[in-house]
């Protein structure tokens, strides 16, 4: 047996070790699990695809980076999977999934163009904490581009940059709501400050939510980790737009069992019911591609329909409009990377079938011959009211009588 497969044995036999991390807030130790099929695969089984100059890995949850011995990079290299590796980007410690490695470091400028690209999609799973009151949204408060705490997520003013997350709710129930989450910007800590901003940090995160309900969480369920998995990345490498997912960790399974289904429902549906037990829905490709021209757009919800051009489609084909949800635009023209069509501009686009119902579906979104779409700005924030004045003769107020807390 060559040395290269016999550290691959060797490391594969130490990756539970590896997963057994203290967690400071719920003071005991936690197993996780690798996302391998078994032991003996355990480094191997980390490697989502591989390319020439790239791999694609799901991270474990507690696993750093880059720092130390038993790091991801240290595991990939020791495994033979790459000796000089470098990640194009980075994942908190505690969160899991997809993540885009350079095998040299010659190769990361390429990489990180690819991911700084308008057509690429970076799609989050989390379990937040409360309620999350709209079932979609973009929250776009201006945040520091380094680690804050839970006092001022924000950071100092002076230093704050743009910064755009889309949310969507996939289901929950008043103490704990699941969501998908998309990164327009790529702030240190983006999700979880603007979590924690709108009342809802991410489950189990002790920087910027409260550690004693993570203990909670960690005692009532077994979970001591934080709730936050990249689920999927779409970019283009290699000359071709590629999709990469990977899926939620089974450490997860006791804090989802209680909120009902939350795989990702099709973009035409609501928001799912807390029980629902209605079964996960894709859009199938047709392989058709089409022109047309945008006849509505809800700027709230995020998604519009398209009238097809005549001749782009399929003789004898429902002629109907197509229905088109914002994740699927591949270009916008707008610096803020918010994705939106204005109703009357023309756009290209790859034809689907929503699996719930038959109806056609516009994926790969585009202005003419692939240029960006002209778009909308985000709808602005509601302004917040001013107190009015007391009237004459009125009590005063006692202090702290009615406040925000």
């Amino acid at each position: 047996v060559d040395g290269a497969s016999q550290m691959r044995h060797a490391i594969a036999q130490l990756l539970p070790t590896l997963l057994l991390t203290r967690q400071p807030a719920c003071r005991q130790l936690v197993m996780r699990e690798a996302p391998t099929a078994s032991a003996t695969q355990g480094v191997a089984n980390l490697v989502i695809s591989e390319g020439g100059d790239w791999l694609v890995v799901n991270k474990p949850s507690g696993t750093s980076v880059h720092d130390g011995p038993l790091s991801l990079l240290a595991l990939l290299k020791g495994a033979g999977l790459g000796s000089r590796c470098v990640p194009a980007h980075r994942l908190d410690i505690e969160t899991s999934g997809v993540m885009l490695v350079a095998k040299s470091p010659e190769a990361v400028p390429a990489l990180q163009k690819a991911l700084a690209s308008p057509q690429t999609l970076k799609s989050y799973r989390a379990v937040l904490r409360g309620r999350v009151r709209e079932p979609q949204g973009l929250w776009s408060q201006k945040l520091t581009t380094k680690s804050e705490g839970r006092r001022n997520p924000q950071g100092s003013a002076q230093d704050r940059v743009d910064a755009q997350t889309w949310f969507e709710v996939l289901g929950g129930n008043g103490r704990a709501t699941v969501a998908q989450l998309r990164l327009h910007t790529g702030r240190t800590h983006q999700i979880r400050k603007h979590a924690a901003l709108a009342g809802n940090p991410v489950l189990g995160d002790t920087r910027y939510g409260d550690p004693a309900h993570a203990a909670g969480v960690a005692r009532k369920f077994g979970f001591g980790g934080m709730a936050l998995h990249s689920e999927s990345l779409s970019l283009e490498l290699d000359g071709k737009l590629q999709t990469f997912t990977a899926d939620i960790p089974s450490s997860w399974l006791p804090l989802l069992q209680p909120l009902g289904d939350l795989s990702a429902p099709s973009p035409a549906s609501q928001t799912p019911a807390l029980n629902s037990t209605s079964q996960p829905s894709r859009s199938v490709e047709t392989g058709e591609t089409g022109r047309g021209t945008v006849v509505s757009w809800n700027l709230r919800r995020g998604y519009g329909f398209v009238a097809r051009a005549e001749g782009t489609f399929t003789p004898g084909a429902d002629p109907g409009e197509i229905y088109v949800h914002q994740r699927s635009i591949l270009k916008t023209a707008r610096g803020d990377g918010y994705r939106s069509l204005r109703v009357g501009e023309p756009v290209e686009f790859t034809l689907a079938t929503m699996p719930t119902d038959g109806r056609m579906e516009a994926l790969r979104v585009t202005g003419p011959d692939g240029a960006p779409v002209q778009g909308q700005p985000p709808m602005p924030a509601k302004p917040v009211g001013r107190r009015a004045a007391p009237r004459a003769g009125s009590a005063p107020r006692k202090a702290g009588d009615g406040q925000d807390r």
